[in-house]
């Protein structure tokens, strides 16, 4: 089973906390936090990969890396590629590069 767990930007300080519990209910919660869930995936160097995550995919399936953002398809409940291949093959064609928040320009490199 994959194990649940959240980090939260934090845009008013801009960071990002980690081992967040959204039922905690000690946990603080603000207008300006965005939770995102760890996807239950590594990407090729063990890093976890969660929903904001940006990725890059090695150029197995073009023939320059691919960048994308991970986000979480409410039509088919599942986290999934913005833009790309299945997600499912990051554990071997990918690398966190970064997330949405800190590091947009990485998406417009591609």
């Amino acid at each position: 089973m994959r194990e649940l767990k959240f980090r939260i930007w934090d845009s008013t300080e801009k960071e990002m906390l980690f081992d967040a519990c959204p039922c905690d209910a000690n946990s603080p919660h603000y207008p300006d936090w965005t939770w995102m869930q760890f996807t239950g995936l590594l990407d090729k160097q063990g890093v976890e990969i969660y929903e904001g995550d940006i990725v890059e995919f090695d150029p197995v399936y073009e023939y320059t890396p691919l960048i994308s953002s991970v986000i979480y398809d409410v039509e088919t409940a599942s986290f999934e590629l913005e833009r790309g291949p299945y997600l499912t093959d990051a554990k071997d064609h990918a690398t966190v590069r970064g997330n949405i928040y800190e590091h947009k320009h990485l998406l417009n490199e591609t």
